[in-house]
């Protein structure tokens, strides 16, 4: 189920997966990386609860071997670059996980200078462009 004012394409499910599949590059963070990431800076494009009930995937991030249940839920927050942030909870246990996913990883960029204290990052995987001011 998609939240917000943008309604999901066919190319961004092609992108993105769809239903009950885990999104690309979709990994465990630690907490300390969830409060240093996107979601605490920016706002979600949108919004989706996604429900995961593939018995490897559930049983890659060790879901579901406690309760005899192979399908975990998903909360998914969209960014403006194609990555996103997902949260997981375990209401029993009182606990949660955090997770982070992306089209690309924008690891390798390209950096050049456009003003004073204007840059903008291009990623040599993907294409993707950012301008960043860092003036303060």
């Amino acid at each position: 189920m998609i939240l917000g004012s943008k309604k999901p394409s066919a190319e961004f499910l092609a992108k993105y997966g769809k239903d009950n599949e885990l999104p690309p590059n979709f990994r465990e963070i630690t907490e300390k990386e969830f409060a240093q990431s996107k979601f605490f800076i920016y706002s979600p494009d949108f919004w989706e609860y996604r429900q995961i009930s593939k018995r490897e995937d559930c049983e890659k991030f060790k879901w579901g071997k406690e309760q005899g249940s192979y399908i975990f839920s998903l909360r998914m927050a969209y960014f403006f670059d194609g990555t996103g942030i997902a949260l997981e909870h375990d209401y029993w246990a009182g606990t949660v996980r955090y997770f982070s996913f992306a089209i690309c990883d924008h690891e390798k960029r390209e950096q050049r200078n456009v003003g004073n204290c204007l840059n903008e990052y291009t990623c040599v995987a993907c294409g993707y462009k950012e301008t960043v001011d860092s003036s303060g």
